[in-house]
């Protein structure tokens, strides 16, 4: 579920104040609320009404920011006012997939996974007896037995500590 740092019920009260004369840097300052913010609020706003802030464009397909794209292009839209038109979070995010869309063609808008990248552990084979292993192959080998060597002595280190801790306590 998409939470957003703002209430829709507050940016609805600062874009109609704003719409009602105050300027956005008197809120900004007010609030504490980035000016260009609040006049993207005042953009959606202004298209959608108080509706505009329920659910903004979630996750959207390669095909989806493509048309999107497309209708930015033939409009002749800005950033803000397509983002705003299309409910996005942020102009910033439109800006993104303009140039992977410029770099990668279409396939540079599709969705990206999210999250760390797991790293797999290296697998050292030991099919070959070491007389039949390859220079490079031993020198693998031996980087990866003396990392696995360090580790094993600092989680030693590690355990000999907390064991001397627990005797100070007793």
């Amino acid at each position: 579920m998409y939470k957003s740092k703002y209430s829709p019920a507050f940016k609805v009260m600062l874009a109609e104040r704003s719409l009602d004369g105050e300027s956005s840097l008197t809120l900004s300052r007010e609030y504490n609320v980035p000016s260009r913010q609040i006049r993207y609020w005042v953009q959606i706003y202004s298209i959608h009404g108080p509706t505009g802030f329920v659910m903004p464009l979630m996750n959207p397909s390669a095909k989806t920011k493509f048309s999107i794209l497309q209708a930015m292009l033939k409009n002749g839209w800005s950033l803000g006012h397509t983002s705003a038109t299309f409910k996005l979070s942020s102009p910033g995010n439109l800006l993104k997939w303009q140039q992977d869309y410029d770099a990668f063609g279409l396939s540079g808008l599709k969705p990206k996974r999210k999250g760390r990248i797991v790293k797999q552990k290296p697998t050292v084979k030991h099919t070959k007896p070491a007389q039949e292993m390859t220079e490079k192959e031993l020198r693998e080998e031996l980087e990866y037995l003396r990392t696995e060597n360090a580790v094993l002595k600092k989680l030693e280190a590690l355990a000999q500590k907390k064991r001397s801790q627990g005797k100070k306590r007793s």
